[in-house]
């Protein structure tokens, strides 16, 4: 049963028994639910052609707090470049030319996330927060429900649930958690929708026991939310760096993936812990689904590194070591690391940064560029370059209905098959959807190598409008500084 509280708001909450909600409802008549009505509009300017898309841009940073954040990532920046270099540097062959065994690795970048990427990151991580805990607090309500009554068998539990997630989902003018910020209200929100939905057998008890029940559930409730941690302003440099912690990023592309050749890589990065330069607070491992595979392969033929070898590095750096199911089909080792420990974080300016290193596949990561792409445009939470929004129209064209599962299943075997790529391979192109098994499954228009060309071309307008907002903020220089010098002379 699908239920549809598009228009609804607080004034349906007076519908209510008596006395239930009136004095939440009077002290929060202000508030608005951003998920109960349309959007006035998706796109935010905020420097020239810098632009974002996303369904939510009113939590978004300030540029200027963004600058400052890119800006002060710097040290941190420059240490990890040293250290990469002083440990990884020596098994790295840009020309693709030397012996594989000895020289592993064909590029190890290390890079600062623009100011525009840190706030599409930090609105892409805060809207995923507030969907969780919207999630969460949607599952506490039933199963403080399932105390009292008795679940109606023939209800589609996780669709209710998920209708009641849309109806408290968002945040206030503060940014402020709107279930957390009113659970009382909140709670009769999500009331409404599983008594309309006949989640339960309601009925079974009077009107006193009813609103006795109410008044001890949003009790529970209300101590359920104290506990959580709040979320940190998106305003704050601290809460910035909270929600986009790969500020500091490094990435380490793989010449011939076999474990075999890559034990060199984890060894290096074992030692840089060993002798304190490298803090490592987490590994991820992210292996295919067995259930996935073509048939007579195993997850052995797609790892990057065998379990001894990642042992032995989680065990050096007392750190956790996760081994991770893709739900899309992406294979990469991710290395999360601190650097609270850095002489440069004794100054607070340069402190709280952490970075992530990735270490991946030549094949991989070409995939991995469009299809990041893809993922964001899933779900609207996500924040994009507008320059994306061909991409994004063209893609959602298409993305629809049952196609959505098709294009994810081929999504899945377009990455088995990078990860399997013979080394140097003539076509640098992907396969087609054909090979994959795809003919006459999969509209044409949602090819990879159709979605790579259309990518290429925004990718083309990025550079070229960074270009001129490079020449643009060289002239404003030039002209502050011949305004200054004409001033004092």
């Amino acid at each position: 049963m699908k239920i549809l509280f598009n228009s609804f708001n607080i004034d349906g909450l007076k519908r209510l028994s008596e006395g239930q909600i009136a004095q939440t409802a009077q002290n929060n008549a202000s508030v608005s639910y951003p998920n109960l009505k349309p959007l006035e509009k998706d796109t935010v300017s905020f420097s020239g052609r810098k632009t974002l898309i996303a369904s939510d841009m009113s939590i978004a940073p300030s540029v200027s707090n963004c600058a400052k954040v890119n800006k002060d990532a710097e040290p941190a920046r420059f240490y990890l470049n040293r250290i990469l270099d002083e440990y990884i540097g020596p098994y790295v062959d840009t020309t693709d030319t030397l012996d594989t065994r000895d020289y592993p690795v064909l590029a190890c970048k290390v890079r600062v996330k623009s100011p525009l990427s840190i706030r599409e990151k930090v609105v892409s991580k805060y809207s995923a927060a507030y969907s969780k805990m919207a999630d969460d607090f949607a599952k506490k309500v039933y199963d403080e429900l399932s105390r009292y009554y008795v679940p109606n068998p023939d209800c589609n539990v996780k669709a209710v649930l998920n209708e009641v997630k849309s109806c408290i989902e968002g945040h206030d003018s503060r940014g402020e958690f709107l279930a957390y910020s009113n659970p009382a209200l909140n709670y009769h929100i999500a009331l409404m929708v599983l008594q309309e939905a006949n989640a339960f057998k309601f009925d079974a008890l009077g009107h006193e026991k009813q609103s006795a029940i109410d008044t001890e559930i949003i009790k529970n409730i209300i101590q359920y939310v104290r506990v959580q941690e709040p979320m940190q302003s998106t305003e704050s440099a601290e809460g910035i760096k909270s929600y986009a912690n790969d500020i500091v990023g490094a990435r380490i592309v793989l010449r011939e993936p076999d474990p075999n050749y890559t034990k060199k890589v984890f060894s290096a990065l074992k030692a840089a812990v060993e002798a304190g330069k490298l803090k490592i607070t987490s590994i991820e491992n992210n292996i295919p689904d067995p259930d996935k595979l073509p048939e007579g392969d195993s997850v052995s033929d797609y790892i990057y590194a065998h379990d001894y070898t990642l042992q032995a590095l989680r065990r050096v750096s007392g750190s956790e070591l996760k081994t991770n199911k893709s739900k899309s089909g992406y294979m990469a080792v991710h290395i999360n690391v601190d650097f609270s420990d850095c002489d440069f974080a004794k100054n607070k300016r340069y402190s709280g940064y952490k970075g992530e290193i990735q270490i991946l596949g030549r094949e991989v990561e070409k995939l991995k560029e469009i299809e990041d792409l893809c993922y964001k445009l899933k779900d609207n939470k996500n924040a994009i370059k507008s320059e994306y929004k061909p991409f994004k129209i063209h893609f959602e064209k298409y993305y629809t209905g049952d196609t959505k599962d098709v294009f994810d299943d081929y999504t899945y075997k377009m990455y088995l098959a990078q990860r399997r790529k013979p080394k140097s391979p003539k076509r640098k192109d992907f396969p087609s959807p054909a090979q994959l098994g795809f003919k006459d499954k999969l509209p044409e228009q949602l090819d990879f190598n159709q979605l790579a060309k259309i990518k290429a071309e925004c990718d083309a307008v990025i550079k070229m409008n960074e270009a001129k907002e490079l020449i643009n903020e060289i002239q404003a220089t030039i002209i502050g500084k011949k305004s200054k010098d004409k001033y004092y002379h």
